[in-house]
């Protein structure tokens, strides 16, 4: 141990002895800013330190050598590259539904887009009536032609455990086409189209007049068995 209670300039070397109090050459340190007073603790370890007095690297090199091994700084993740997408703009042609095209063809040609979105719906809503034979209109008509359990038309492929998952999606695509798509442009306000999105809608329509079409060919088919049954 060494101390010094009373130093010439005792400022000057309790600040010292700050700084040296934590280096690894020393196994403890006590001071009193009061007094000025201190004390410098060390065992055995300060015995590699012997030598390297003269030049800073020299015991610097030393010093690290006694210290715990720093936790490696993390390194952060790359961000992730995008890459530039490979896929061309893709196009789809499809010829619409003869019933769509024949009430929404000249419209959308006219720029009347919102009608011809409308018009669109329309029809698929007519067609649903005549089919079923009811004169409801709207979610309500879907409901009853289309219920989970016992469904009037039959406007699904599936079968198996797929079959009341499809079964309800449709109900729910011809409810939502009425509500969303139909009702706006029937009641207002009547807001421009976009004609992208207007031939969005028109396809969509035309799906809904596929499916139907599914439905058709089933009562076709239980109307004749019907008719062949003594």
């Amino acid at each position: 141990m060494g101390r010094n209670s009373l130093p010439k300039d005792p400022r000057i070397i309790f600040r010292a002895v700050l700084l040296a109090g934590p280096e690894p050459a020393f196994c403890g340190f006590s001071a009193n800013k009061s007094d000025h007073s201190w004390s410098l603790n060390f065992d055995r370890r300060i015995r590699v330190f012997v030598g390297v007095a003269e030049t800073a690297s020299a015991y610097w090199t030393t010093r690290q050598g006694l210290l715990a091994p720093a936790a490696p700084a993390p390194i952060a993740a790359a961000p992730p590259q995008l890459q530039p997408s490979r896929t061309s703009p893709f196009a789809v042609s499809i010829f619409l539904h003869s019933e769509v095209a024949a009430v929404a063809a000249e419209r959308f040609e006219n720029g009347q887009y919102a009608d011809a979105v409308m018009r669109a719906f329309q029809a698929v809503e007519h067609r649903v009536q005549t089919l079923i034979g009811s004169a409801e209109v709207g979610t309500r008509l879907m409901g009853t032609a289309l219920a989970s359990e016992t469904p009037k038309l039959v406007v699904t492929r599936a079968t198996g455990p797929s079959l009341s998952s499809e079964r309800e999606g449709f109900r729910d695509l011809f409810r939502g086409a009425m509500l969303g798509l139909r009702n706006p442009r029937a009641h207002g306000p009547h807001d421009a189209d976009d004609p992208e999105e207007a031939q969005e809608m028109l396809v969509f329509a035309s799906l809904l007049m596929r499916r139907l079409d599914l439905a058709e060919a089933e009562l076709n088919a239980q109307a004749t068995q019907a008719a062949g049954t003594p």
